[in-house]
């Protein structure tokens, strides 16, 4: 969705400049219309930006501080003005309604024809609307590859629909939310526009409360691209975007390794939060691999059984004690045991986490912090963290 911020952008637009209404720059424009007549005031059409030159307000200008605020109520995105000709400067009346409805008043170049604008604009809102038709049809494809099981020829039948090659190389970035709002919520779908006008190599599918790009990559180069790409959003996963987590798998080639990609990928995630690596919300399943063992692993029970009985002490102190231990001793082994690090991370005191710490060593044995028993304790650990949740019969 094209948005007035973006509009002003466009070498069309150059020179014009916002007068009032700033706040409003991220209205969407879903078209662009002339108004040049006295009574446009009765009709009000919801995302349009009006192009004007206020002719048909030259001699009665409060009409135009009705026409904005009868707009604006109305859902109409804002308006581009030309002064000069017909009326020689804006009253303050026009500009505070402007101001107090959030919709952007541009003043545009004196010398700025329309039809370019109109031609710009239209073709860009055409273009994005276009790529969500396409991107849902995508998107049906991908979800059917992802969630089935598909014969080999269904595979190349659907490789051929979307216009890709057995050879080609591909690798999946995930965006999980902590619910089902944030995949609702328009910023990101816009994120995945403004990715498609910059790289147009990619598809986006949503899972749930997972949102999806399958990047098709060249050269590991342009993979190291993809993932500068989740980690700059990443960065913002707690501002316009909203609160998500960011992974990327490793790269495959395509034949194999859609359905691998997305393993990783949501591998990664859950990595991040089961083990809390709370220092970022980007994880790479590069840097992560070696922790696959666990889900790999031929015997996953048996490690499941054995980190029970290694942790089985705390586990049984804390049942009957109301507490929380366990965590107290997760936190402590993920912060490399740097008790400030740990203390701050569970809002504790420095000498409440030493004496949760005390109270551990007096259930596992005093010298459980180091040497191989500290080893011991943090594989069960892990273990236990990544897998308590599956069925240990």
């Amino acid at each position: 969705m094209l948005r007035i911020r973006e509009m002003l952008e466009f070498p069309c637009l150059k020179g014009s400049i916002v007068l009032a209404g700033q706040q409003g720059l991220d209205n969407p424009v879903r078209c662009i219309d002339v108004i040049e007549v006295p009574d446009a005031d009765q009709w009000v059409t919801p995302g349009t930006f009006f192009l004007t030159t206020a002719y048909a307000y030259r001699e009665n200008i409060s009409r135009l501080a009705q026409l904005i605020k009868l707009q604006a109520e109305g859902g109409a995105s804002g308006i581009g003005i030309k002064v000069g000709r017909f009326i020689q400067a804006l009253p303050e009346e026009v500009l505070k309604i402007s101001e107090q409805e959030a919709f952007p008043m541009i003043l545009l170049p004196p010398e700025l024809p329309y039809v370019p604008v109109i031609k710009e604009v239209m073709s860009q809102i055409f273009e994005r609307e276009q790529f969500l038709k396409r991107s849902l049809n995508k998107q049906e494809i991908l979800q059917y590859m992802l969630r089935e099981s598909v014969s080999e020829k269904e595979k190349l039948d659907f490789f051929r629909q979307l216009n890709l090659s057995l050879s080609d190389q591909c690798c999946f970035i995930l965006f999980e939310f902590p619910d089902n709002r944030g995949v609702n919520d328009i910023s990101i779908w816009e994120f995945v526009e403004k990715t498609r006008l910059k790289r147009k190599d990619f598809f986006a599918v949503q899972l749930d409360n997972i949102i999806g790009l399958l990047f098709i990559v060249c050269d590991e180069s342009s993979f190291v691209d993809v993932k500068n790409i989740a980690r700059s959003v990443s960065s913002s996963s707690q501002g316009e975007l909203g609160a998500y987590y960011v992974s990327v798998s490793a790269l495959h080639f395509l034949e194999e390794g859609i359905k691998e990609a997305y393993k990783e990928a949501c591998f990664s995630l859950k990595i991040m939060k089961k083990l809390m690596i709370w220092q970022s919300s980007f994880a790479d399943f590069d840097s992560l691999h070696y922790l696959y063992f666990w889900y790999t692993h031929p015997n996953r029970k048996d490690l499941i059984h054995t980190s029970r009985l290694i942790l089985e002490p705390v586990l049984a102190y804390d049942e009957n004690n109301n507490s929380s231990l366990l965590q107290t001793l997760k936190i402590f082994l993920l912060m490399d045991c740097n008790q400030k690090k740990a203390a701050e991370e569970l809002h504790l005191h420095r000498n409440s986490l030493r004496y949760r710490l005390n109270q551990i060593e007096g259930i596992l044995g005093t010298d459980v912090f180091s040497g191989f028993k500290l080893q011991r304790l943090l594989f069960a650990l892990i273990t236990y963290a990544l897998l308590e949740d599956e069925n240990p019969t």
